[in-house]
């Protein structure tokens, strides 16, 4: 999907490893990618990531007390606040 005029899109790949509950860099790559855009003051962006498991973390409203849901946190802050 394109973007809309004055919109930037920024897509985030990662991977998630069930057999070791391990994860790829998704949710670390986000947290960049979103301290880097604001720090280019971009404000209209829309992010796109392939990990559902980070997809449904930006969603939670519940706290995941793992290094996953601490990088998830931040990515929150770093977004809203």
């Amino acid at each position: 999907m394109v973007p809309s005029e004055g919109k930037v899109k920024c897509n985030i790949g990662a991977a998630f490893f069930k057999e070791s509950n391990s994860m790829g860099i998704g949710a670390l790559a986000l947290m960049e990618a979103i301290r880097w855009l604001r720090s280019m003051n971009m404000d209209i962006v829309i992010f796109e990531v392939d990990s559902q498991r980070v997809s449904n973390g930006m969603k939670r409203r519940s706290l995941d007390p793992s290094e996953f849901g601490i990088i998830i946190m931040q990515c929150k802050e770093c977004l809203f606040g």
